[in-house]
């Protein structure tokens, strides 16, 4: 029973869910936004998951941020949007410009903060 309750309270508390459309409506709300895009088993998401998370408290107030899992179906529809088919995806937006960031630079912090400043304070 005390387990029911503790993984019931994690789900509801710890994992935030992204509703399918969430992503476009920040987009036409805020203009900016940071897209995460994943699957459980990836061995390169294992490695971006401490950069993602640090960034995530470090300017969340910048942007609103979405780690989406690319299996769900909202996921596989991101995917098709963006014409790609490998994750992690990573894509950082503000208004009309989306630039996409690159494996290399997910493996290090300083790289995918410079890029996600370079894009959010323009």
């Amino acid at each position: 029973m005390i387990k029911k309750v503790i993984t019931i309270f994690f789900l509801l508390c710890v994992i935030t869910p992204v509703f399918a459309g969430a992503y476009e409506n920040a987009l036409k709300e805020k203009k900016s936004a940071f897209l995460y895009l994943y699957t459980k088993d990836c061995g390169y998401c294992k490695k971006f998951n401490p950069v993602y998370e640090k960034l995530l408290k470090a300017h969340s107030k910048d942007c609103p941020f979405f780690k989406i899992d690319a299996m769900t179906p909202y996921g596989m529809k991101l995917m098709k949007d963006f014409r790609t088919n490998y994750v992690p995806f990573v894509v950082v937006s503000k208004n009309d410009v989306f630039i996409i960031i690159n494996m290399r630079c997910l493996e290090n912090y300083s790289c995918t903060e410079k890029v996600f400043n370079n894009v959010i304070n323009k």
